[in-house]
């Protein structure tokens, strides 16, 4: 059986608001509107994530958020500071002990992470990560504990600019 990581980059923070700490950073509009089109686009796409693991950045719960506002179904949902700033494998160690019997598993996270991680995963070289990006990567695995290098496959990659709305 094939799992299947959905991996996005969290909306354009708002860089204007002073708030101390990047961990507190907020969305801005635009990174509002492009979560919720990402959100509508999964929607549309027929994509139900089991559980949905993202940062605890603020911009990333945000994303988080609107994304769960589009969605009929209730998710699994998990905020974790160890996902803020880590690498790729420590997402693929987090992901190995966290995703447990999930078939669908969205990722919330930042750059360059995202990017790296689907290298990292599937040998795709994505150069440029936008904002609220999405790409769907599936694993050659059954169990999550089995997550490792190589293993994926990029079946799409869509960013908010390409959708309409």
């Amino acid at each position: 059986m094939v799992k299947t990581l959905l991996i996005m980059r969290h909306g354009k923070s708002d860089w204007e608001t002073s708030v101390g700490r990047d961990h507190e950073r907020l969305l801005n509009e635009r990174g509002r509107k492009a979560a919720t089109r990402m959100g509508r686009h999964l929607v549309e796409r027929g994509v139900d994530p089991d559980l949905v693991v993202s940062s605890s950045a603020v911009r990333t719960r945000e994303t988080t958020e609107r994304l769960l506002a589009c969605w009929g179904g209730t998710p699994r949902v998990i905020f974790d500071r160890a996902l803020y700033l880590t690498d790729t494998d420590g997402v693929i160690e987090y992901l190995s002990r966290t995703a447990g019997d999930a078939q669908v598993v969205l990722l919330v996270n930042h750059e360059p992470t995202c990017s790296l991680l689907v290298h990292c995963l599937c040998r795709e070289n994505v150069d440029h990560f936008p904002t609220a990006a999405l790409a769907r990567v599936d694993l050659a695995i059954d169990d999550w504990q089995d997550l490792r290098r190589n293993v994926g496959t990029l079946a799409w990659m869509t960013v908010p600019r390409e959708l309409s709305g």
